[in-house]
């Protein structure tokens, strides 16, 4: 409990053990489901608000979205950016972030970090319903 009580005055000490929290929960394998991605937001939002209140909101929210994002959870994703809304840049970081990673991550052009960065795009998170997106995949 001490522990937790001095995290409480370093705002950069909470957010990372919550990325740490959010690391260890997506990388459970099979994935874990939607439900229970439900289920983490919840707790987290309680921790934050028992435990984690120099961690403000938005950026609880941004860490677990950049969670669902590199889990592959697209769709839960653009769903936790648009229901709780979080602001366009920080959104459009998160994007670009997890698809840099998934790029960096891929051995070839033909891993399915690959895929999962296209994915990424196509899934439309930020609803800009661009289709440069689209344009970059088909040309490659």
């Amino acid at each position: 409990m001490k522990f937790l009580a001095n995290c409480e005055a370093d705002a950069m000490e909470t957010k990372q053990l919550v990325q740490i929290l959010i690391s260890k929960f997506s990388s459970r394998q099979p994935p874990r489901p939607d439900s229970e991605w439900t289920v983490m937001w919840h707790d987290l939002c309680t921790l934050q608000e028992k435990a984690f209140s120099s961690l403000n909101r938005e950026d609880l929210h941004a860490e677990f979205c950049r969670g669902l994002l590199h889990a592959g959870k697209f769709s839960l994703a653009k769903n936790y950016v648009w229901s709780t809304g979080l602001l366009a840049d920080k959104a459009e970081k998160l994007v670009l972030d997890a698809a840099r990673d998934f790029f960096y991550s891929s051995p070839s052009i033909d891993s399915p970090s690959v895929s999962s960065l296209e994915t990424c795009f196509l899934a439309d998170i930020l609803g800009t319903g661009s289709t440069e997106s689209v344009q970059f995949f088909e040309a490659c």
